[in-house]
């Protein structure tokens, strides 16, 4: 197995971002993980959107100039041991991804013995405390029964942080802004009662101006009126949010909805005229 040397005082035989036995007392920010880890777990959409990302990065080749360093860097790539019942680099880094996302840092291990690397490890956060070491530093230390303990081989752990504040080493997690969508689930029902009034309101409408004895054409009617519900629900959404939300890396566009909305309602009407008293209606924004 391919090994890289180190120093002798690196030459570490335990794993030393392990969790200790006993109860650790927990560290700053591990409320907040718990929350995430609870939302990824009774969220299915969360947890797949999460796994789909590690999927979307996709993995990597080393290369090496040399064959026979190819072919030894090739195998301890593919066969290195991760964690407990993992193997593999990418097993390792998809891991790192999920954490880095999940709750905006992530640490791994390199495990050494006899100056060799026998295996990688994805550290818990929750037994985990970082702080700055210096302004171009990370510190980092475990916390078992008997306290907080540095670990003492820091050159063998990898530290990521996602987008942290300035001068601290603790990133923010991509569900950080959760407490929004919490709120929008919040108001799903009062959402479904403004679906159902507004169905229910385009529904009478189109009654009133259908023609008598249009029974043959009843279905190409509630496509009109779930087509008028939709715009108006459409024009509702568009006054009362944003037209677009930009970021730095990306830029949504929200407003193309209600113009959509607005040609599938007129092609209903298109459809409908025959069968509807009056022509030539307007039923949107001005």
């Amino acid at each position: 197995m391919l090994g890289f040397r180190r120093r002798e005082r690196a030459q570490a035989v335990t794993v030393q971002t392990g969790l200790e036995a006993g109860r650790p007392e927990l560290p700053l920010g591990a409320g907040e993980r718990q929350l995430y880890r609870a939302l990824r777990e009774s969220v299915p959409i969360i947890d797949a959107a999460v796994y789909k990302l590690r999927r979307l990065v996709g993995g990597f080749q080393a290369t090496c100039p040399d064959e026979a360093a190819q072919k030894g860097l090739r195998e301890f790539l593919d066969q290195v041991q991760v964690n407990a019942a993992g193997a593999g680099i990418g097993e390792f880094l998809g891991i790192y991804l999920e954490e880095l996302v999940t709750y905006g840092n992530a640490v791994g291990e390199m495990v050494v013995s006899g100056g060799q690397v026998r295996a990688l490890y994805n550290a818990g956060l929750d037994h985990l405390e970082l702080e700055a070491d210096g302004p171009l530093g990370v510190k980092v230390s475990a916390r078992g029964p008997s306290g907080r303990r540095p670990c003492p081989y820091p050159e063998l752990l990898l530290v990521s942080a996602l987008n942290p504040p300035a001068g601290s080493p603790w990133g923010t997690s991509l569900l950080r802004g959760l407490p929004f969508v919490s709120q929008v689930l919040f108001m799903e029902e009062k959402r479904w009662a403004l679906c159902r009034a507004l169905c229910r309101e385009c529904k009478d409408w189109v009654e009133g101006q259908a023609r008598p004895g249009v029974e043959a054409g009843r279905e190409a009617l509630e496509g009109l009126a779930a087509a008028e519900a939709f715009y108006q629900l459409a024009l509702l959404d568009e006054a009362l949010s944003p037209a677009s939300v930009a970021a730095p890396e990306v830029k949504l566009e929200l407003g193309e909805r209600a113009d959509k909305a607005l040609r599938l309602a007129e092609e209903k009407r298109k459809a409908c005229g025959p069968l509807l008293r009056e022509q030539g209606f307007y039923f949107g924004r001005a």
